[in-house]
């Protein structure tokens, strides 16, 4: 019987390896701390790389970080040393205050965030977060920070004695590899949530099996697929760029996996936990992107309360959706629905749904909808939350 071999992705970063086909049928794994591993591929099914997340250390020296400037590249940046993670600063929406705040968290020896032990970078206040009431509370500070520090496994914003080691600070993302598929999204922390700034667009489940990708003539058979399928809006690819693809229902449910490793499609409750810090207003989770190819149409009259203004950073544009019917593609530019995996069986159809959220371009609310799904041959864009 063949098997499917799995290479840790920690221990090829901890002990270093290269890989060679020394035959044809062979394959050959030499480890940097001399050990040598060879296979029958005749015997190997296929090969996953798996990431596993290292522990954190608390054995550092004082670190010094500069603090970012930009976060065009995601709301959440890394703090590296020595090739390992130290403090997570994030560009997010502060409730009690109405705006954001760039606030850095340090690592715990889990490999995690510590969401009570936050620094406010943008005044040198504190950030400490109730997980489990997803709120927080903020004591402001004095003066902005240029540099802050790391000192046994706290951020503080006073130089400490002594030698100080310098830490490097770069964009954070979701790199999503699945064989030679490469995806690579933007990260936002929304309360105590992390989610993707970007929708999801992978062609492949995360186990590697391809997706079905459907166009816009193949409704009738998207219409009558059970297995999983995706679709590009209108079959541009520079708009899939953009929107990302929409999937149907069985994608989201399949246990080929869907979501990045890691990651997961948002249950309706977590998605919940959302509108509930960032607010009822649609404009607050939608891209401020001017009306063009790829915004909102016809926005409301200045200042009105559905004029995207992104506060949580979760930069949502309206991909539409692929209809289950003859229609086909709708409501681009117009709304933006989101699966949940969160089934919901309807009396009236007699069938199991799945719960979805929608914002609109001209409606002010952010609507979640616990009480009504939509059927599985809907095809909607998928938003991962990190577990």
């Amino acid at each position: 019987m063949k098997k499917t071999l799995v290479i840790l992705m920690a221990m090829i970063v901890g002990l270093g390896v290269t890989a060679q086909t020394n035959k044809p049928n062979r394959l050959k794994l030499q480890l940097k701390n001399g050990d040598t591993k060879v296979y029958d591929m005749a015997n190997v099914d296929r090969i996953t790389f798996e990431y596993v997340k290292p522990q954190r250390t608390t054995d550092l020296p004082p670190l010094r970080f500069t603090v970012p400037t930009s976060f065009t590249g995601s709301y959440v940046q890394k703090v590296m040393y020595d090739g390992m993670k130290v403090a997570e600063i994030c560009l997010e929406y502060i409730k009690p205050l109405g705006e954001r705040r760039v606030v850095a968290y340090p690592i715990d020896e889990n490999g995690d965030p510590d969401l009570t032990a936050g620094v406010s970078l943008s005044d040198g206040g504190s950030v400490k977060w109730n997980s489990a009431e997803n709120s927080v509370t903020y004591e402001a500070g004095e003066q902005a920070l240029t540099e802050a520090y790391i000192v046994n496994s706290y951020v503080i914003a006073d130089q400490p004695e002594g030698e100080i080691q310098t830490a490097t600070v770069e964009p954070e993302l979701l790199d999503d590899v699945r064989g030679d598929e490469e995806n690579h999204y933007a990260i936002v922390k929304i309360g105590t949530q992390f989610w993707m700034a970007e929708n999801l667009a992978t062609q492949r489940y995360t186990n590697g099996e391809n997706l079905p990708l459907m166009s816009s003539a193949d409704v009738t058979t998207w219409n009558a697929n059970t297995t999983g399928a995706c679709h590009k809006y209108g079959d541009n690819d520079d708009m899939a760029t953009v929107y990302g693809l929409l999937y149907n229902g069985y994608a989201v449910t399949s246990e080929n996996g869907l979501a990045p490793e890691g990651w997961e499609v948002p249950t309706i409750d977590q998605w919940k936990a959302l509108k509930s810090y960032g607010g009822a207003k649609s404009a607050n989770y939608k891209d401020e992107v001017p009306m063009s190819w790829s915004g909102w149409k016809e926005p409301g009259a200045e200042g009105a309360e559905n004029n995207p203004n992104n506060i949580t950073g979760f930069s949502a544009l309206p991909g539409g959706y692929y209809g289950a019917s003859a229609t086909g593609d709708a409501d681009e530019y117009v709304d933006a629905w989101f699966w949940s995996s969160t089934e919901y069986y309807d009396a009236l159809s007699r069938s199991n749904t799945l719960n979805t959220t929608r914002m609109n371009a001209v409606a002010t609310g952010f609507v979640v909808y616990d009480t009504s799904g939509h059927a599985f041959n809907f095809g909607h864009s998928v938003r991962c939350i990190r577990k």
